[in-house]
């Protein structure tokens, strides 16, 4: 069996020896499975009450406004789709169990739900 003693290895090839530390180094700054999902931030948004089962969600300085009542819960607007974790924790916090309508006030390019993003489309495709 080949055994091979770092310190002699550094003594007799420091240039084969910093080369393979660099690229173990190196590989093992840029190494990934691939399993990891990246991390989204699950933070609830900060919302204020405006009556009894109406909410003013502030999403990224836009107004999102929350019936969350016995008929099931009301969206008007949405907010970018990016936002979306953030604002389904913030309903789920305020006792949401689903979104049961979105209505936009105005064209969303991206929307935090992509069936939202598809109505878009086939609205505009007859108006």
């Amino acid at each position: 069996m080949l055994r091979l003693n770092p310190k002699e290895v550094l003594i007799k090839h420091p240039r084969s020896f910093f080369l393979i530390m660099t690229i173990l180094v190196v590989f093992s700054l840029f190494a990934q499975d691939g399993s990891a999902e990246p991390v989204q931030d699950t933070t609830p948004l900060p919302f204020t009450k405006l009556a009894p089962r109406l909410y003013k969600i502030d999403v990224d300085g836009t107004a999102v406004l929350a019936s969350i009542g016995p008929d099931g819960v009301l969206l008007s607007d949405s907010g970018e789709e990016s936002t979306a974790p953030r604002l389904l924790a913030t309903l789920d916090s305020l006792g949401a169990q689903k979104i049961d309508m979105i209505v936009n006030s105005h064209w969303h390019e991206f929307s935090n739900r992509r069936r939202n993003s598809a109505d878009h489309k086939h609205q505009h495709r007859n108006m």
